[in-house]
């Protein structure tokens, strides 16, 4: 039997899905950015997004997770850091690509949370903690791609330049958001990054 619906086109269910994650997760920003999310409770979010607190739960684990979800994206962050798909680099171009393309239909939206989370002393301290984890994992899949020992200087330095990245793209998505692009950003980012880690597998490769 040929399907009526093209192969990758979201279904009905599939857009009503989208769009309740959608109106949760502007509401849980926009409140963020009205009154602090640390004072913002899911049954606020599930009223302004005009649903029951237990859609809220059911789609999120935790209040934080509905601004910092994954679910918008092709390719998740741990997804990247452990594939096995060329160097580090080349899968971080891949991974920032697949976000941007994956949020070009709401736009607007994604704008708006990361100005919740840049702007919000509460959500900025989730945001510096996760990119703290971020650091460890990608430290941690370097040194073992490049058989370096877990404690070496090289990867860790690394890492905190891939995160120091991924803030500079926030700030400035957040600050000039009408001249920002991200892809211009990230090749830029890249360029700095490629020259780093052929360096450290030149050491690696010495045996230094």
């Amino acid at each position: 039997m040929i399907s009526s619906m093209s192969e990758g086109t979201p279904g009905l269910r599939e857009r009503k899905n989208a769009r309740t994650r959608q109106a949760i997760e502007r509401a849980a920003a926009e409140l963020a950015l009205e009154q602090g999310y640390d004072h913002t409770t899911v049954d606020q979010i599930a009223e302004r997004a005009d649903v029951a607190p237990r859609t809220v739960y059911v789609r999120y684990p935790t209040k934080e997770a509905i601004l910092f979800s994954e679910s918008d994206s092709g390719a998740s962050f741990r997804e990247w850091i452990n594939g096995k798909d060329d160097d580090l680099v080349v899968r971080l171009g891949n991974f920032i690509q697949a976000r941007v393309a994956a949020g070009q239909d709401n736009a607007e939206l994604q704008r708006l949370k990361m100005r919740a989370m840049w702007t919000d002393p509460y959500l900025r301290r989730v945001l510096r903690g996760k990119l703290e984890d971020a650091e460890q994992l990608i430290s941690a899949s370097l040194s073992a791609e490049l058989g370096l020992p877990p404690d070496d200087s090289g990867p860790r330095v690394f890492a905190g330049a891939i995160t120091g990245l991924f803030i500079t793209m926030a700030e400035k998505a957040v600050e000039h958001p009408d001249s920002f692009d991200p892809l211009e950003e990230c090749a830029r980012g890249l360029l700095f990054l490629r020259a780093g880690l052929d360096a450290l597998k030149r050491d690696a490769a010495a045996g230094h």
